[in-house]
């Protein structure tokens, strides 16, 4: 039995052999990712471009948000009889420094949109269909308030004719 302890003690000391496929396996991946690297570096230090677009992939994209309006009470053009209309709007906008901008302007735009609100009749809002034209002409007046089209989206969220 004491032979056997002794040979065990020798085993344990020798060293094991190294696989030379594997370290050929990780030396040519290093290098492959390393050449790689130094590929797309050099073609974007050359042209000032990104490859494949992938400058986009970490582009912000603007959120939409929106800024509600106080409710709009007008009198619309005469038809034979009085009609008024109450419309509360709301004015879809993409980036945050917009915000400040619109709120600054909050009374040149409730002027803007009493004044155009006003110039409409009972009859161009009597079709569902008609407040798309609508919405795009009362955007371009709004955009036309700043240096820089702000107003992304108008929405209607009260629409009330009597």
């Amino acid at each position: 039995m004491a032979q056997r302890i002794e040979m065990d003690e020798y085993s344990e000391e020798q060293p094991k052999p190294v696989n030379l496929r594997k370290l050929i396996l990780i030396v040519f991946l290093v290098f492959a990712i390393v050449f790689t690297g130094l590929a797309f570096g050099g073609y974007y230090f050359v042209t000032g471009q990104v490859l494949f677009g992938l400058d986009k992939m970490f582009e912000e994209k603007p959120a939409e948000a929106t800024l509600a309006m106080e409710p709009f009470l007008v009198n619309l053009q005469a038809d034979g009889r009085d009609q008024y209309l109450k419309a509360t709007v709301a004015i879809g906008y993409q980036y945050t420094d917009h915000l400040t901008l619109l709120e600054g302007s909050t009374t040149q735009i409730r002027d803007v949109v009493i004044q155009y609100l006003r110039s409409k009749s009972g009859t161009d809002f009597s079709q569902e269909e008609n407040l798309e034209p609508f919405k795009e002409e009362l955007k371009a007046q709004l955009n036309g308030l700043f240096e820089e089209d702000i107003v992304h989206r108008i929405y209607f969220t009260e629409f009330l004719i009597q």
